[in-house]
């Protein structure tokens, strides 16, 4: 189980743990793909704007792709590859651009902390035994740290938009 000593997470020691942990990243990335980010993107005027969002829209759907197959690696007593996703919806409208490019940056820092809370728990563990086939820890291993290294760029992308949105408060 994974838990916290103030400062640490320990290991994770069930491949149902990482499974759900991995099927909570997926519903996120499955909704930033969804209308209301494309709302968010036609809501925006400046192509900057557009530009940066839809680099996060395209990466998400390949960070869906990256984390069903993480999925598929994952020794479980559940299909969490079946399970269905829970609706996640965020909602852009009626927003000018800095506070939809503030409610993305709240969305990448959650989705770094995931992937990084998930890679921490991990070195921790004796995690190639929570793999159906332990030589793909270092694939698994590699890919993670594709997504982590996606959303610190994500974040330095959108970083001066939301500083922007803080001066002006």
């Amino acid at each position: 189980m994974i838990s916290t000593d103030c400062d640490r997470l320990t290991a994770i020691i069930l491949g149902d743990e990482l499974a759900g942990f991995l099927h909570k990243a997926l519903e996120i990335e499955r909704a930033f793909e969804t209308v209301a980010e494309w709302e968010g993107y036609v809501s925006v005027e400046k192509k900057e704007f557009k530009n940066v969002l839809f680099q996060l829209v395209s990466d998400s759907n390949g960070h869906g792709r990256t984390v069903e197959s993480l999925l598929k690696m994952v020794h479980t007593g559940n299909d969490y590859g079946e399970l269905p996703l829970q609706p996640r919806v965020f909602n852009f409208g009626g927003k000018n651009e800095l506070e939809v490019m503030s409610e993305i940056s709240r969305i990448e820092n959650i989705m770094f902390d995931l992937y990084s809370n998930i890679r921490e728990a991990l070195q921790d563990s004796d995690f190639h035994k929570l793999l159906i086939d332990k030589d793909n820890a270092a694939p698994f291993m590699t890919a993670l740290d594709g997504l982590i290294d996606d959303e610190t760029r994500h974040l330095s992308l959108i970083s001066k938009y939301v500083r922007k949105l803080d001066r002006l408060r």
